[in-house]
């Protein structure tokens, strides 16, 4: 993993974890949406349609009572009464049969749904009306005799066949439980799974991705330490293409770098060396030299005393001689004189 940058493992980690967690976000809205369809479908298309069969078979069994209490009190307000109380069942018998229908129907639920039409429209048409039809007649005898032969054997039919359609709303309901219960446990179990996964990746990535750079951390430490101690021989690690193996290769550079210094400053110190021993030879020499200068400045000192006391006695021979030359100058004036009244005299003696 140490050819991937630290940014991207921890990128990668990351994006897993998200993506997991996505995953088991995912999942849940799933077996949420899931359940909630469920709960709507048991509701509306199994509770709602039960009450609906409930209230058909309460009304199709209200109304044969109706017919029993026309047959067992035939007077003209009883049965006026009845008649309108059965019709108005009739209708609304109509109205919920209708807004059953309406709702989500499975295929058998449509065979029994048709089977119950039939049967109810034979009860009502060929039973119930044609009965109360004679009792509003005044047919009392006819209407014992359509009771007994119509409305007896078809009124079991019917309530069977409503009691088929509310089983089978209860079955179809069990099931569906089944299925949201069977639906449940594997969601369960995917979201467990995937958790499970989640942690154990995050832990083994977490562990792999910590020790990588903590171990490249600590070659970087050893080697720069290694650096500052002045080893410039430390074999440095450059393999890898993170962050901290970059690091390492900047390290080894720079190593290399020092030791090339190094070695041209100790290629300069020794040519230093060689070049003050040269200086300090020269030194020597020139001491030499300087102290055989001193002796000759001692003897050309002594020298220079002597000429000095040549010269100072030269200066006074001179001085005696600038006064002799003086008095030899004054002599040959008064000489000048004399030869020129000499001259006169001679010129004179002419």
């Amino acid at each position: 993993m140490n050819h991937l940058k630290i940014s991207t493992r921890l990128t990668l980690l990351l994006g897993i974890l998200s993506a997991l967690l996505v995953a088991i976000g995912a999942i849940g809205l799933y077996g949420i949406h899931k359940t909630n369809e469920a709960l709507k479908t048991v509701y509306e298309d199994r509770t709602v349609p039960l009450a609906q069969l409930g209230e058909i078979d309460y009304l199709v069994q209200r109304n044969r009572v109706l017919v029993m209490d026309m047959l067992l009190q035939p007077t003209p307000d009883n049965v006026s009464k009845r008649n309108v109380e059965l019709r108005r069942n009739i209708d609304t018998i109509s109205k919920v049969w209708d807004t059953y229908m309406a709702s989500y129907l499975t295929p058998e639920e449509r065979k029994l749904a048709e089977a119950f039409v039939q049967v109810r429209n034979d009860f009502v048409r060929a039973g119930l009306l044609p009965t109360v039809d004679a009792m509003l007649g005044g047919n009392m005898e006819a209407a014992q005799t359509l009771y007994k032969e119509k409305i007896s054997p078809l009124a079991p039919a019917t309530q069977q066949a409503v009691q088929k359609l509310s089983q089978l709303q209860v079955s179809v309901a069990r099931q569906e439980f089944n299925d949201a219960e069977s639906r449940y446990s594997t969601v369960r179990t995917i979201a467990i799974v995937a958790v499970v996964a989640g942690l154990l990746f995050a832990f083994i990535f977490g562990i792999t991705l910590v020790r990588g750079i903590l171990r490249a951390l600590t070659q970087a430490m050893d080697s720069a330490n290694a650096v500052a101690q002045g080893d410039l021989r430390h074999p440095v690690p450059s393999g890898g293409q993170d962050e901290v193996a970059q690091l390492l290769k900047a390290l080894s550079t720079m190593q290399q770098n020092l030791a090339r210094v190094v070695s041209s400053v100790r290629s300069g110190s020794e040519g230093v060396a060689t070049a003050s021993a040269e200086i300090a030879q020269g030194n020597h020499d020139l001491s030499a030299r300087t102290e055989q200068q001193a002796s000759a400045l001692e003897q050309t000192a002594a020298s220079m005393e002597e000429l000095s006391a040549t010269v100072k006695q030269n200066a006074d021979n001179a001085r005696q001689a600038s006064q002799l030359a003086v008095d030899a100058s004054t002599v040959a004036m008064q000489g000048g004189e004399v030869v020129a009244q000499v001259v006169d005299t001679m010129k004179g003696i002419n």
